[in-house]
């Protein structure tokens, strides 16, 4: 299983992070990072430009699955034209509504999540 990603410091979270499992991480900038790595048969995207997601699409394999995530609407909506499906997910976190007061629930910028085979 690997693990692309361009910043340095995330990189060295995402290793610390899976110590103990089969995750290799690449750092490098997708799509170019892509290049070198095998032909996916399944594909977890965290953002990006739709690029990238076409081209995952353009290496995956037969048969293969991609979930994509995205917090702008246009790429979200690109994404889920390209894979078939989409939702879109809200969390709220729960916050004071004054000094002493009561909690209340703030909402969060909504993700929309993609998904579909090839």
């Amino acid at each position: 299983m690997l693990a692309v990603e361009r910043d340095r410091e995330a990189c060295g979270r995402i290793r610390s992070n899976a110590r103990g499992t089969a995750v290799a991480v690449v750092e490098g900038e997708a799509p170019a990072a892509l290049d070198a790595l095998p032909d996916p048969d399944r594909a977890f995207l965290g953002g990006g430009s739709i690029g990238v997601l076409d081209a995952v699409l353009a290496r995956l394999r037969t048969g293969g699955r991609v979930v994509a995530t995205y917090a702008v609407l246009a790429t979200a909506a690109a994404a889920a034209d390209r894979l078939g499906s989409q939702v879109q997910l809200t969390v709220s976190r729960g916050v004071p509504a004054g000094a002493a007061g009561p909690m209340r629930l703030a909402a969060e910028n909504p993700v929309f999540v993609a998904w579909g085979p090839r």
